[in-house]
């Protein structure tokens, strides 16, 4: 068993386009069902989900998500390649 957790990150970009920012949107000890099948498959409905769930976010489209495995405690870096 990977010590890891799983982490759903996704580049949330504001409806002009000239803003973006990264958010974990999941991750596998708040959402234990999370695994790395799930992530690649439900990913995006999850960050909109996400989306339409967080005030101050209206309007705001995923631009990328991802999934990725880091140490407990870590805080999760992402490289964007558009």
């Amino acid at each position: 068993m990977d010590p890891r957790i799983l982490v759903l990150m996704a580049a949330l970009c504001s409806p002009s386009g000239q803003q973006c920012q990264d958010k974990e949107i999941a991750n596998s000890d708040t959402m234990p069902a999370l695994n790395d099948m799930y992530c690649n498959y439900h990913g995006q409905m999850l960050a909109s989900d996400w989306v339409l769930q967080h005030r101050g976010y209206e309007g705001w489209r995923v631009g990328r998500y991802g999934c990725i495995r880091i140490k407990s405690g870590e805080r999760p870096i992402v490289t964007w390649r558009f």
